[in-house]
């Protein structure tokens, strides 16, 4: 059953603001949803009547594609960016290791010199 939300709702992997549609949930949720206010049944969709609704539709459902390829795109190259500075900082983190594992030579020969007492 499509819901249209009355109020925020979120999940571990969903977030829903007032007047979101979403057809996530089963039926016997949906129900619960409606009862207690949090949501009500989404009217149906509308469809265009004349030539220029359907072309506005349209124009619509084009931009909002590029906006999403240009979000994907950001996305990639945002990715691309970040795995750069991983093995930038794998590098950084293998030459730096080795030498924190190492003990000094002067903590080693502090530890190894008699104790003194006085």
């Amino acid at each position: 059953m499509k819901l249209k939300m009355l109020t925020s709702y979120a999940g571990i992997d969903f977030a829903l603001s007032p007047g979101d549609e979403t057809d996530r949930f089963s039926d016997k949720e949906a129900k619960r949803l409606i009862e207690f206010g949090h949501a009500e049944k989404a009217p149906p969709p509308k469809k265009p009547e004349t030539r220029q609704e359907w072309d506005d539709e349209r124009a619509k459902l084009i931009e909002e594609n590029e906006r999403l390829l240009a979000e994907v795109e950001a996305g990639t190259q945002r990715v691309a960016v970040l795995d750069a500075e991983l093995v930038h900082l794998r590098k950084l983190r293998d030459a730096i290791v080795p030498f924190a594992a190492e003990p000094s030579l002067e903590t080693t020969a502090v530890l190894k010199a008699p104790e003194k007492r006085g």
